[in-house]
Parts: structure tokens; C-alpha cells; sequence
């Protein structure tokens, strides 16, 4: 069983140990780049591409890991994280509930060697990386 950080009972949202998932203490134990993304859904809203663009001052541009959550970035996310990260390694899509893969556009350049994407099914993935074996480590969650 993983240990919670010490300052966990002070964040409300966590909730209880029980109900906690283990990628949910590993983030908040090794504090990882997270984003939030809006995805093919939001792209008609005009402050699609601004809200990305804001989390992104936050976290250093060579960062090797990266956590998307609340859905798969839509193609003007996946440019905009394509410019900013030149060298993700490992890849974390927690789409959450929306089930649409939109992983056509995750960045080539990217050296990927581990992705995880979790909560996406019933969707035919289009990515290079899982259609041409060029990722080493994928995990289906």
C-alpha cells in the first residue's frame, strides 16, 4: 500500500486513503508536470488554445514527463504542447469521461519511451507510436 504525503489531510479534495488511486499519490508525491486540456469538445470556445497556454509558464520546457488530464488535447492542443515540450519521454492522457482518443497528433518529435492512456475505450487509436511499435512501454488503464 502507498503511503499518503504527510500533507494530505489538509487537501479536502483527496478525499480517503482507501478511495485514493495509486497514480493519484504518485503525482502528488513526485509533483509531475500536469495539464489540463479541453479537447476536440471546447475548440469552439474562444479561449480554447489561452487556457492551455497559461498552465504551460508554469512548467520547465525540458521536462521529460507530462500528465494530461480532463480529456485528450484536440490537434491545436496537441500543436501548442508540441512547441512548448521538445523532449517528453513519458506521456500520461487521462481523459477522464470522455471516451474520444484523440491521439492522432500527439507530437512526433517527442522521444517517447512510455504512455499511458487511461479512461479512453471503444476508440481506434491513431498515433504512430502504438500503430507502428514505436513506444516501448504502453499501458492501457
Amino acid at each position: 500500500m502507498h503511503a499518503l504525503p504527510r500533507h494530505a489531510s489538509r487537501l479536502p479534495f483527496l478525499g480517503t486513503a482507501t478511495r485514493l488511486r495509486p497514480l493519484r499519490l504518485r503525482q502528488l508525491a513526485t509533483a509531475s508536470p500536469t495539464v489540463q486540456v479541453q479537447g476536440a469538445h471546447g475548440e469552439s470556445k474562444p479561449d480554447h488554445r489561452q487556457k492551455l497556454s497559461l498552465q504551460l509558464p508554469l512548467i520547465p520546457r525540458d521536462t521529460d514527463t507530462l500528465f494530461i488530464q480532463n480529456d485528450t488535447p484536440s490537434d491545436a492542443e496537441w500543436a501548442i504542447l508540441g512547441l512548448h515540450f521538445p523532449l517528453i519521454r513519458n506521456l500520461e492522457i487521462h481523459t477522464g469521461y470522455n471516451e474520444d482518443l484523440n491521439d492522432r497528433h500527439i507530437p512526433s518529435h517527442w522521444p517517447l519511451s512510455r504512455l499511458l492512456i487511461s479512461s479512453a475505450s471503444g476508440t481506434l487509436t491513431q498515433t504512430p507510436f502504438i500503430r507502428q511499435g514505436r513506444v516501448s512501454h504502453l499501458i492501457l488503464d
